[in-house]
Order: C-alpha cells, then structure tokens, then sequence
C-alpha cells in the first residue's frame, strides 16, 4: 500500500466522484472505483461487498486484482461466500462503521478466508463501509502481498470516502436483493442518476457532471467555480443563501433532503420544474454538499410553494 499525498487524496476522492456521478450503471461504477483506488494506492487486490439486508449478510459483487487472475482461489473463495455482521474483515468495518485494518490476515482471528490468503500470498487487508447516517450500503476492502499498518491519515481518508460514496449510493437506491446470473453476483440498481453538481459551504460549485446540459442547459465547465445559483430564479437566490447559511451554523434542516420540488433557471432564461436530493459530506476539514437533479414532468405549485416556505422559515 502506497500512502497518498494530501493532493493524491483530493484528487482521487474527485475521480471518484466523477466516476459515480457519469455512470449510469452502479456495478460498473463500484468495479472501476475498486481499480481506481487499487491502483492509486498500489494494492493489490480488491473487493466490494454489498448488504443484503433482508439476509442480514454481506456479499461480494465485484473484485479486483492489479493482474487479471492474479488470486484465484482467494477470488473464488470472496465471490462464493457470505459474512455476517461482525465476521471478517467487511464485517467487522460494517458492524463499526469506520475502516478496519489487519496487518496480515493470515494471523487475524476473525478472517475466515485466512488459509485461502497463506495460499495466494495475500497478508495485509483494510476495509471501509460506504454508508448514510446509520444505514451502510456496502463495504470496501482492499489488499496488499505485504503485512503492513494503515497511517492515521489513510484511515481518515478512507472515512471520508466512505461517506461520500455513501451519498450516491443511497440516491442509487442500490436493492436489498443481490441478483445472480451465470457470470458472476451482480449489484442491482434500481435507477441511476441524473444531473449531479457539488458545491462546498459557500455554494461555490466544484463538480457538475455532463447531465446538467440537459437540465440546466449549462455545460459543467460554465458552471465549476461559479455560484449554485446561477440556476436558481432570482427571487431564490437570497432564501437559498439564507438557508445554507443558517444550516452551516445550526446543522437544522428545514427540508426533507431526500426529495424536493423546486423551480430552477435555464440557461435561456425559463424556469423549469426539477426534484432535488442532497447529501452531505466532509472533505478537508469542510463540509460538502453533493445534490440530484431531474426534471419533473408536471408541476405541484402548491407542493412547490410549501417547500419555498420552508427554504425561508
């Protein structure tokens, strides 16, 4: 494992946001974040286990190695099995709910796959949960040939990038069923995302992605840099203002983040019915605001009127 730099660390949890926020298919998302941060950070393998909530278990569906089949039986053996909470090393980070760290999983107690691991030559192994508030949605583990110990700054990191996948994940609204076809165990997700943008305390925004041209009719780079709102009607403007700063000082919300109906700007000038959903995070030492953007087909103006009340209340 290859401790990153402050930079590194920024610019990965970026590509990952990105990556989340382009793709319109989760299983192809987690599987290129897997060989993002694997690579990045120089580990060796990888694996992403999604909560089967209904089974109160935990299953793989996706792993990664620096060289196509470089650990068979340990791929073998992730991908076929089950954990429970608390059991191994993504059980243990799920029932937690922060990264866990074994330096060499050979000798760990509480690693099931420890003789697999002896066989491959698989020793060091860190896992992190990507989850909201209470609910993890998935875990993260990732390993390297050598027995090592995770810095203090690596474990902070991976926290952080947790709940930033998080965010996306809930907005996935990834199934509490784990689908299985002939290939391998795939992630269901039950819809994708639209127009995502990411803006910090300020309002600044320092992500779109490319769906906001057909919402917004903005291209992401007339908007990264400049203000959220830019595509707000102008009588919005000092609510939102309002809003974020009384949130940022209070940490009270006055809506409900994970739907709202509110009236956006075009870039042509008309307004346009769009629902919203919002989600939190931290990023150096800041918090972060990441929010879902999808045209509506008709409009409640009595619904949307309430939720401006609410904006100014």
């Amino acid at each position: 494992m290859r401790p990153l730099t402050p930079i590194e660390r920024w610019e990965l949890s970026y590509q990952v946001t990105n990556v989340l926020a382009e793709s319109s298919d989760s299983q192809a998302a987690i599987t290129e974040i897997l060989a993002l941060v694997g690579r990045a950070m120089e580990f060796d393998a990888g694996s992403f286990w999604v909560v089967h909530e209904l089974r109160s278990v935990l299953r793989c569906v996706s792993f990664w190695s620096g060289t196509d089949r470089q650990f068979p039986n340990f791929e073998l053996v992730t991908r076929v099995r089950d954990l429970s909470h608390g059991q191994g090393l993504p059980g243990k980070a799920w029932e937690v709910r922060k990264p866990v760290c074994f330096p060499d999983v050979t000798k760990a107690p509480n690693f099931p796959r420890a003789m697999v691991a002896e066989i491959d030559g698989i020793r060091f192994g860190i896992a992190f949960p990507a989850f909201r508030l209470r609910r993890v949605f998935g875990v993260f583990e990732f390993f390297s040939r050598k027995s090592e110990a995770a810095d203090e700054d690596t474990m902070k990191f991976f926290a952080a990038l947790g709940v930033q996948i998080g965010v996306f994940l809930e907005h996935f609204r990834i199934s509490d069923s784990v689908i299985e076809d002939e290939a391998e165990v795939r992630l269901a997700a039950e819809r994708s995302v639209d127009a995502v943008l990411t803006i910090d305390e300020h309002s600044k925004v320092i992500y779109a992605n490319s769906a906001v041209f057909k919402v917004f009719g903005w291209k992401p780079k007339e908007l990264i840099g400049g203000s959220l709102t830019r595509i707000m009607p102008e009588y919005l403007r000092h609510v939102h203002e309002q809003g974020i700063q009384r949130y940022t000082s209070t940490g009270k919300r006055h809506l409900d983040w994970s739907e709202i109906h509110l009236p956006a700007l075009h870039k042509d000038g008309h307004e346009i019915p769009v629902t919203l959903a919002f989600g939190e995070f931290w990023r150096a030492g800041s918090r972060v605001f990441t929010g879902f953007a999808r045209l509506r087909r008709s409009s409640d103006q009595t619904h949307v009127k309430g939720e401006i009340d609410n904006l100014s209340g």
